[in-house]
């Protein structure tokens, strides 16, 4: 428990989680993802100076993967970077000074339409915490780059590749690079913005489109949706496609895990005192009742065996209440792990989702069978993208009337007619 701005904080360490290991991972990679391993562990021992060039890589993602290793067949070395080793320092009045003159009016303006003036205060103070240390953590990492600018020139280095440039030590990074005339180039990671309502809000502050110079996205979509939205991005924007890792097929199977008819992946992230003013309408305790509505109320309520696997990545802690209930039905097996899709997507025929994050683009992405919830108060769809769903997938509104007899309803009939009406919205699901 800990004290700030006169608000009291409660947090657990979340307990490590089962990570996927060596083995599942290689078995369910695909022949881009080894060969960028490869090119990895070669170019560790090999010196940089005997190639074309060298790439410096920070953040990885697999378009990233599937663009270096096109430049290391070519002869280019490639060099991962570590975070560098910063020390405690006292800030400058200078930058405290820049801070309430510059700064501050711009927070207040913003944040003052969501907050009133009492929680204002507080939100701008922990914010102005953050924003000093994080530019004190900036200005330091300017230095330490800067000192090792000769060897990034030794060994001919013509870019900086990274999924998204984020944090005060990036940045810095990606400054001292650019005013050496070597390349930013950064690559989107997930799905998200083509379908979600939410991102033309908040996706101002997503680095891998507003920071670099060159910004390799997945498709038109989100160009234009760049170029819409983010006026102010440096990046010139190269859609390219999506990684052929979100459509790799494989066969493999994780030990302990049995074969169900359904697989249900929640979206489901508590975040504790953390939430984005925009983003997290939900509090966790409202995510928490979602969750469990769902489990009991729909999953309970069929007659097939269905996983229910959490999101792989916890902020804080923790699925406790929602372990309990389901623990008290036999039909659903709880699966909490890092393990993402990739490693389930064999265990199951169909899958059940919802909100609009990334998740849905992956699951869209196996070509499966998908049954997606669509909650209108958090993480909704576009109108856009809606209207083309409702015939290209299972679509259900989670507020619409009569919700859970319609979706117990469909998940209780034959799987061979849910296939057979999945097969016939085959074009639709083309143009989606």
């Amino acid at each position: 428990e800990r004290s700030e701005n006169n608000l009291n904080f409660n947090s657990k360490i979340q307990l490590k989680k089962l990570s996927p290991n060596r083995l599942d991972v290689f078995k369910v990679s695909n022949c881009e993802t080894i060969e960028y391993f490869f090119w990895k562990k070669f170019w560790k021992i090999l010196p940089k100076r005997i190639g074309k060039g060298s790439i410096l890589i920070n953040r990885e993602s697999h378009l990233l993967y599937e663009t270096t290793i096109n430049l290391t067949r070519m002869g280019f070395a490639i060099k991962k970077l570590s975070m560098p080793q910063l020390f405690d320092k006292e800030y400058s009045s200078k930058i405290e000074d820049f801070y309430n003159k510059i700064i501050k009016p711009i927070v207040n303006e913003h944040i003052s339409f969501f907050l009133t003036k009492e929680k204002q205060k507080i939100a701008e103070c922990i914010f102005k915490k953050k924003f000093l240390k994080d530019l004190n953590i900036y200005e330091q990492s300017v230095e330490i780059w800067n000192s090792k600018i000769e060897y990034f020139k030794k060994i001919k280095t013509k870019a900086l590749f990274d999924s998204f440039v984020v944090g005060p030590v990036w940045h810095a990074l990606s400054e001292v690079l650019r005013k050496n005339k070597i390349l930013i180039c950064s690559f989107q990671h997930g799905h998200n913005k083509e379908f979600c309502d939410l991102t033309k809000y908040s996706t101002a502050t997503f680095g891998e489109m507003v920071t670099s110079d060159l910004f390799f996205c997945y498709s038109n979509m989100t160009n234009n949706f760049i170029k819409k939205n983010v006026p102010y991005s440096k990046s010139k924007i190269f859609p390219v496609g999506i990684p052929k890792y979100y459509t790799h097929k494989h066969n493999h199977l994780l030990k302990g895990i049995k074969k169900s008819v359904f697989l249900y992946l929640s979206t489901c992230v508590h975040s504790s005192h953390t939430q984005p003013i925009v983003t997290s309408n939900w509090s966790d305790k409202e995510k928490t009742q979602k969750e469990i509505f769902i489990v009991e109320n729909i999953l309970s309520k069929i007659k097939h065996s269905c996983i229910y696997k959490t999101y792989p990545v916890k902020v804080y802690p923790d699925n406790e209440q929602i372990e309990k209930c389901i623990n008290k039905y036999n039909n659903i097996f709880y699966f909490d792990s890092e393990y993402d899709l990739m490693f389930l997507k064999n265990h199951a025929q169909m899958i059940i989702t919802s909100r609009a994050t990334s998740t849905l683009g992956w699951c869209m992405a196996t070509s499966m069978p998908l049954i997606y919830i669509n909650y209108k108060s958090n993480y909704c769809v576009t109108n856009e993208f809606k209207s083309d769903a409702r015939d290209a997938i299972f679509f259900f509104e989670a507020e619409e009337k009569d919700f859970q007899k319609k979706i117990v309803t469909f998940l209780n009939q034959p799987i061979k007619e849910i296939k057979r009406d999945w097969y016939l919205r085959k074009k639709k699901r083309k143009k989606l």
